[in-house]
């Protein structure tokens, strides 16, 4: 089976964490969340190497409320 692999990863915090799960849309959604709810409540900045695609963005809408996934 097909699986997807998230690394997160912030190099001057010296934390790194790297998921397997399978291909849905869906856990895109619940790690941007996790990444900006629990691991960088307040950050001084954002920087996403990787463009989020519209069926990317559309996850968000599918996983949380709208507002929720607006201000993601």
């Amino acid at each position: 089976m097909a699986s997807q692999l998230f690394m997160m990863f912030a190099p001057l915090e010296g934390w790194r964490e790297v998921r397997s799960r399978p291909p849905r849309a869906i856990d895109y959604a619940q790690v941007l969340k996790e990444l900006s709810d629990v691991h960088f409540p307040t950050p001084n900045k954002s920087c996403w190497f990787k463009t989020i695609s519209a069926a990317q963005a559309a996850s968000l809408y599918a996983a949380f409320p709208a507002d929720e996934a607006r201000a993601s």
